[in-house]
């Protein structure tokens, strides 16, 4: 062979030996070695920690990272769960696969379950056998007040009138799917205003919050208003206490009597609100007293409670002095105990015919 010859061969093999060592992956580069698959794929948790609240919809931001000089063929990451679902990338099957970028990073979220457990998350190089890593993802119990919470809610007893509508309101995570937002609410005591359901639905509004207006029952009485979102539920108690008039009217249907066994005055006492009704069954007390002072509380005789009659709030009685020496003026109040309200009419107590 000739100078010239072993020349250009000697060229020839320079060049070929360049090429090899300037390609980016050949097959070999994936031929791996105990400890390489982590030099070669990591995964890892971006921006947050190695748990989420088992609540169905929280997520998690993963990154897998290849060389950015892998090849062409060999940059798709493959990523499967044992729990949860991942959210990106493109679904195939029971996987899913996202094209690394240009710095070699391929991104993913994983979503949780509604159960308490540990999803273990693989990621693998597309066509590169072997070449795969795993972490593992807690899914941890949730607290109900990250996912719905009442920030609106009495905290004394409301009256017991048949129509105080008072509001109960929740806020409820941003973080809840747009399909999972409606609340429901349900009730133990009272309706939902304006029907009359003790359950009802309501969508979250763009302030993350959802209102009811509970309707007052007419007894008193106690129990719970409840609200759940994506299965979780939280609950306040709710109690009624007596309605109290806010004014009282006595009538009589005549405004003499006389002092006999027989002689009587029927009073009809009319209890009134400015919302609702005065509770039913609530006790009233008759008095009367006289120009002298107090009269005998006897002298009032089958004293009713309050009852709905014609939709009013009314207790009756009867004024019967019997035979009294005490003739005169009296002045006759009706009252709720412990109330500061009170109904009167004026009467006369005169010799018998």
């Amino acid at each position: 062979m000739s100078q010239k010859q072993k020349i250009r061969t000697s060229a020839a093999a320079l060049a070929v030996l360049f090429l090899a060592g300037t390609a980016c992956y050949d097959k070999d580069d994936y031929d791996l070695t105990p400890g390489l698959v982590e030099t070669q794929l990591s995964l890892q948790v971006r921006g947050g920690t190695n748990t989420l609240p088992a609540d169905g919809f929280s997520r998690v931001g993963l990154v897998a990272t290849i060389s950015p000089k892998a090849d062409a063929d060999r940059r798709t990451v493959v990523f499967t769960t044992s729990a949860g679902t991942m959210v990106g990338g493109t679904a195939v099957q029971t996987t899913w696969e996202v094209p690394a970028d240009a710095s070699g990073e391929a991104f993913i979220e994983l979503q949780s379950s509604q159960k308490v457990e540990t999803a273990v998350v693989t990621a693998q190089v597309k066509g590169v056998p072997g070449l795969s890593t795993t972490l593992t993802v807690a899914f941890v119990p949730v607290q109900p007040d990250d996912v719905i919470e009442f920030t609106g809610f009495p905290s004394h007893a409301l009256p017991a009138d048949g129509a105080t509508l008072t509001p109960f309101t929740v806020t409820i995570s941003d973080s809840i799917p747009s399909a999972s937002r409606t609340v429901s609410f349900t009730t133990t005591v009272g309706t939902f205003a304006p029907g009359t359901d003790t359950t009802v639905s309501v969508p979250a509004d763009a302030g993350n919050t959802a209102t009811v207006e509970l309707r007052s029952p007419t007894q008193i009485t106690s129990g719970r208003v409840r609200a759940t979102v994506n299965g979780v539920t939280r609950e306040v108690p709710v109690s009624f206490d007596r309605a109290l008039p806010n004014f009282i009217s006595l009538a009589a249907d005549k405004f003499t009597v006389a002092a006999s066994a027989t002689d009587q005055v029927a009073l009809t006492a009319t209890l009134t609100r400015n919302i609702g009704m005065v509770t039913p069954n609530s006790p009233v007390v008759f008095k009367a007293v006289g120009t002298e002072g107090p009269l005998p509380s006897t002298f009032f005789q089958n004293v009713t409670v309050v009852t709905v009659v014609n939709g009013q709030s009314v207790a009756t009685a009867v004024f019967r002095p019997g035979a009294t020496d005490y003739r005169g003026a009296v002045t006759v109040t009706v009252e709720v105990p412990g109330h500061a309200v009170q109904g009167s009419v004026e009467l006369e107590i005169v010799e018998p015919q």
